[in-house]
């Protein structure tokens, strides 16, 4: 492999992880705000990128494969995310208003 198929394998996991939280946020029952969605996408796309990993230790792993597994990590990887971190900012919170 050289650095421009490594760009596009990148490239194209970045775009799946889009795809399916975008299709992920539309088939949802609550309907959140621009911002929000627009954050669960960077997330997802940023966490399915991890699939990326698999290559250094399978380097001939198909890239269908390899997609299959951004996909899975872009849902899973940005529920994940988004529970810490609102478990972080809810101890925070917590936290700010107590009086010592």
């Amino acid at each position: 492999m050289n650095r421009a198929e490594d760009w596009l394998d990148a490239i194209g996991l970045l775009v799946i992880g889009a795809f399916v939280t975008l299709g992920k946020e539309l088939s949802a029952a609550e309907k959140p705000s621009l911002r929000v969605c627009i954050g669960r996408v960077i997330i997802g796309s940023s966490t399915s990128l991890v699939a990326g990993l698999v290559l250094m230790q399978f380097p001939n792993l198909n890239f269908l494969a390899v997609l299959g597994l951004g996909s899975a990590f872009g849902i899973a990887g940005s529920q994940v995310i988004e529970m810490a971190v609102r478990g972080v900012t809810k101890r925070a919170a917590g936290s700010s208003g107590e009086s010592t």
